[in-house]
């Protein structure tokens, strides 16, 4: 399971929290320090629900390319935290959205 966090985010320290107090394996990925290409945001784009919520910013009336073109130039328009879960990703925001998608 990989979690797509922003160190500095109040809701991804939340979510770490949980997931260490339920004992929770998993890899933490700081999109931050470590840029995401195009073809890394399809692949969560395609994994989840309702892609276009993948972003922090208005994407009314913008494609999909538009939207992860978007985010491949300024990675902090990205929502968090993500967790992806092999062909599954959600944006676990609030926090008990993670509770449902786990089961925990």
């Amino acid at each position: 399971m990989n979690i797509y966090i922003d160190p500095h985010c109040s809701k991804c320290l939340s979510l770490l929290k949980l997931l260490k107090l339920n004992q929770i394996a998993f890899n933490q990925i700081n999109y931050q320090e470590n840029s995401m290409t195009i073809q890394q945001l399809e692949q969560l784009w395609d994994k989840l629900d309702e892609p276009q919520n993948i972003a922090r910013f208005d994407t009314a009336g913008l494609d999909k390319d538009a939207i992860l073109s978007k985010l491949s130039e300024d990675i902090s328009l990205l929502q968090r935290p993500i967790i992806e879960l092999d062909e599954k990703a959600i944006i676990a925001r609030p926090t008990e959205k993670c509770i449902e998608f786990l089961g925990i």
